[in-house]
């Protein structure tokens, strides 16, 4: 059924009731179509199942402004000031807020979704502090080149790109289903992901200070990176994030069907497993000072041609494959030890050898 609206206003009846001298706290039941806003500022107004289509709102400020179930539809939002904001159940359809200023902003129950072929990132280049998704669903959004921080809680996302997310942005995911996202070549002081089910995603190249993984489903990479400070992963499996230098690393509690742990690249200070059942533990070509794996129960452990300056096993049963040829392992303390049957071994040219206990 067609939704019903008892007022629809003109550019000059919205001035007066935003601002002018018939200005209401509440707007309401009210369509708003087809003009540019004629006012600077929206102040302390709450909009309730009010209409917007083709409104032209560029470089308006928006303060203390709260929208309750309402629709925005092909609206110019570009270069816009937003403080303290919230969309309450609403749905914004072809939104366009590129470069915008945002402040303390909430999308709560909401749908925000881009159907226009003709724009690639409709909120790239934002200005944020922090905004937050909570039970809101995104589709086909773009926040490339932006900085903040970006918190999605219990959200689903769908082909969102914040590629290029610039230097003091962070990300949040908890509780989140996303498919076909990219993050790729951020810069972040935090990618935290908890609780969530992410798949055919990218987060390649990044910059990340403290990146945390924890109770989440991941198919994804996060590797080729510039640098990343911390890696902390708990029951989350298929941990990549080769090819990037890396001061510490701990991972814990991998599900038995992880099939992947990768680390390591270039550099590192620590890398520790603990706990974990994979099919392989690959950290080959790596130069570093600390790695300890302990209980683990994996197909391969591979670090070919790496140098590290202590390598600790205990309690590891490795069952088809162990590759260590060109390594140079300074210390290695290696206790309860077991091979599977049939175990292809080969060592060359290294200074170590690793054996099963008898």
């Amino acid at each position: 059924m067609a939704l019903i609206f008892d007022t629809t206003l003109n550019a000059e009846e919205f001035k007066n009731i935003v601002s002018g001298h018939e200005k209401q706290s509440t707007v309401e039941n009210t369509q708003i179509s087809d003009f540019t806003l004629p006012v600077e500022k929206i102040e302390g107004v709450v909009f309730k199942h009010t209409k917007w289509t083709n409104i032209d709102a560029s470089k308006k400020l928006f303060e203390n402004v709260r929208f309750e179930d309402c629709e925005l539809t092909n609206l110019n939002f570009r270069d816009v000031t937003l403080i303290n904001v919230t969309f309450n159940k609403c749905k914004l359809k072809n939104v366009v807020m590129n470069k915008s200023k945002l402040r303390n902003i909430s999308f709560i129950d909401s749908h925000l979704i881009s159907t226009d072929p003709n724009i690639d990132n409709n909120y790239l280049e934002l200005d944020v502090d922090k905004i937050m998704f909570i039970n809101t669903e995104l589709d086909n959004i773009g926040f490339y080149k932006s900085k903040g921080a970006f918190i999605f809680d219990n959200a689903k996302l769908n082909d969102v790109s914040g590629q290029s997310l610039k230097s003091g942005s962070a990300l949040y995911f908890n509780s989140v289903n996303a498919f076909d996202i990219d993050f790729s070549r951020s810069n972040l002081s935090a990618l935290e992901v908890k609780s969530s089910v992410i798949k055919n995603s990218k987060a390649n190249g990044c910059t990340i200070g403290k990146l945390l993984l924890e109770d989440s489903e991941l198919d994804f990479p996060i590797s080729g990176g510039n640098s990343f400070d911390t890696v902390i992963a708990k029951n989350t499996g298929n941990v990549v994030i080769a090819g990037t230098p890396t001061k510490k690393v701990q991972i814990s509690g991998c599900p038995k069907d992880t099939r992947i742990i990768m680390v390591g690249g270039d550099t590192f200070e620590s890398i520790e497993i603990k706990d974990c059942n994979a099919d392989d533990i690959v950290f080959f070509e790596s130069i570093g000072k600390y790695i300890s794996i302990e209980n683990a129960d994996i197909y391969k452990l591979d670090f070919r041609l790496s140098k590290i300056d202590h390598l600790k096993l205990n309690n590891i049963n490795i069952k088809t494959e162990l590759y260590y040829d060109s390594s140079v392992i300074k210390k290695l303390e290696a206790t309860n030890i077991s091979f599977g049957d049939g175990l292809e071994h080969t060592r060359e040219s290294s200074n170590i050898e690793i054996n099963a206990d008898k």
